[in-house]
C-alpha cells in the first residue's frame, strides 16, 4: 500500500538535491500541513490546509450502501485516501515551484547585485544616482 510517507521521503529528497537542508513536514489534526526547509540561512515554509483536498474527494468518491461497510467506516477510509492523495498533490507542486521560486530568488539577487556595483561606481565617480 501506498503511504504518505512516500512522497514525503521524495520532497525531502528533492529538496535535499536542491541544496535545502533541515526538511521538516508537519500534519496536525485539523488537516494543517506544512513543509519547511532551509537554504543558504533563508527559511522557507509552505503551509497548507488539506481540508478542501478532502472535501473535493469525498465528494467525487460518494458513499453507495454496500453491507460490508458502514458510512462512518468508508468516510474514515476515504479520508485517509484522500490524505495520502494531497501529499502526492503536494509533492507535485513542489517538484515544480520551488525550482521556479529559487531561480527567481538568485535572479533578483543578481540583479541587486549588479545594481549595487553601479550604484558604489556611480557614487565613487561623483555622479549622483
Amino acid at each position: 500500500m501506498v503511504s504518505s510517507f512516500a512522497a514525503q521521503d521524495d520532497i525531502k529528497e528533492f529538496l535535499e538535491f536542491l541544496g535545502a537542508s533541515d526538511v521538516l513536514f508537519g500534519f496536525d489534526s485539523n488537516m494543517d500541513c506544512s513543509v519547511q526547509w532551509s537554504r543558504k540561512d533563508e527559511v522557507s515554509n509552505f503551509p497548507l490546509n488539506a481540508n478542501g483536498y478532502i472535501a473535493m474527494w469525498m465528494r467525487a468518491r460518494p458513499w453507495k450502501r454496500r453491507p460490508v461497510v458502514s458510512e462512518r467506516l468508508n468516510e474514515q477510509q476515504e479520508i485517509e485516501l484522500a490524505v495520502i492523495n494531497f501529499w502526492y498533490v503536494l509533492r507535485d507542486f513542489v517538484f515544480s515551484e520551488v525550482p521556479k521560486r529559487i531561480f527567481d530568488q538568485e535572479k533578483m539577487l543578481k540583479v541587486s547585485e549588479q545594481q549595487t556595483q553601479l550604484l558604489v561606481k556611480r557614487m565613487t565617480l561623483g555622479t549622483s544616482a
